[in-house]
């Protein structure tokens, strides 16, 4: 638990969570970017990277890219999440949207619940990241604020809700989902085909009454694949994401039956379906989206936040890089702006 919390906070560093602006005009010396009239002051950057310095997060991603690269790692980072925050944030004043401050606080909870009780702990985590509470809740806040959005520009610019929930209630036999479960022998194995079919027959030998229990054994003695502590169950999911023929022995088996041992890259599969359901509206709500409208709502998204961008008249210091508009990153402008290049890792 305590490690899902260190990752968002690692990522929360990295993204610039915390800090402010300062300043205004061109990128000068002092000012490390500018968004429209106003500046993001070089020494907000400096002064989060002082603080950054001094954590087990840099201490960890200077081992896997030395210091110097470990540094423009976080400022590029940095300052790629306030130059964000300054363009969503003005997006959102001009359409209304605020942060429900009820989101933030959920969110908040479910990071806390991580720690159980122990707000100590919980304390001693932001500290290990150069963070404190109210700047790990700026970052989320930043989050709700661009889930917000989202949802404004789905609503505006895609097909209206009404719409996608009809076309969903009309094919919903479309949108199906398969538990399944099976027992995996990977094809490295000397004779797995004659171990997969020896296992088959077994399961057919089996007196219906007995056959799940027996699967589930078989499973948790043979199969090799994760799955195998679960007794080969899979869980929940679209029959179209597994390998074809994987996927076309699924559709085609009934509940509760046992397959022949269906070979894929992966080895020899011996399949039985658990049962079948409609996916929730929620689940495929973007698919149908993409059917109904011609895009993806990832797609709306992408392209109306390269406009912002492009709206929002930024300028960066070259000293930091340059924008890309399409992943709204700072980027090295050549491989020879990299600080630190030469170093080894461990440095």
């Amino acid at each position: 638990m305590k490690r899902q919390l260190c990752t968002l906070v690692i990522l929360a560093v990295l993204a610039g969570a915390c800090g402010g602006g300062g300043g205004s005009g061109s990128p000068s010396g002092s000012t490390a970017a500018t968004v429209g009239a106003d500046g993001i002051s070089a020494g907000t950057i400096t002064d989060a990277l002082g603080t950054f310095e001094e954590t087990q997060a840099f201490d960890q991603l200077s081992q896997q890219n030395g210091k110097g690269k470990a540094r423009r790692l976080f400022e590029q980072g940095y300052l790629s999440r306030l130059i964000r925050r300054e363009v969503l944030q003005t997006r959102a004043d001009a359409l209304g949207v605020t942060v429900p401050a009820a989101d933030v606080a959920d969110q908040l909870d479910q990071i806390k619940a991580q720690f159980g009780d122990d707000e100590q702990k919980f304390e001693d985590a932001l500290e290990q990241q150069g963070l404190t509470a109210s700047l790990l809740k700026r970052f989320v806040e930043d989050q709700v604020l661009e889930q917000e959005l989202r949802t404004k520009v789905a609503e505006d610019q895609g097909p209206p809700e009404e719409e996608l929930r009809a076309f969903y209630e009309d094919h919903k036999g479309d949108y199906q989902e398969v538990r399944a479960s099976h027992i995996l022998l990977k094809s490295g194995q000397a004779d797995a085909k004659k171990q997969a079919d020896r296992l088959y027959s077994q399961l057919q030998d089996a007196p219906d009454s007995k056959v799940d229990a027996l699967f589930a054994s078989l499973a948790k003695e043979f199969s090799q694949d994760g799955s195998a502590a679960q007794g080969g169950d899979l869980g929940w999911a679209d029959p179209a994401g597994y390998v074809e023929p994987f996927g076309e022995a699924i559709k085609a088996l009934e509940i509760g039956k046992v397959s022949r041992p269906v070979e894929t890259e992966f080895g020899f599969h011996i399949i039985k379906v658990e049962g079948r359901r409609a996916q929730s509206y929620d689940a495929v709500k973007d698919q149908i989206a993409a059917e109904v409208g011609g895009v993806s709502p990832e797609q709306v998204w992408q392209d109306w936040i390269i406009e912002a961008y492009k709206d929002a008249e930024i300028e960066v210091n070259p000293r930091y890089g340059e924008l890309d508009l399409q992943t709204q990153q700072i980027v090295d402008a050549t491989a020879e702006d990299v600080p630190g290049a030469e170093e080894s890792p461990a440095e």
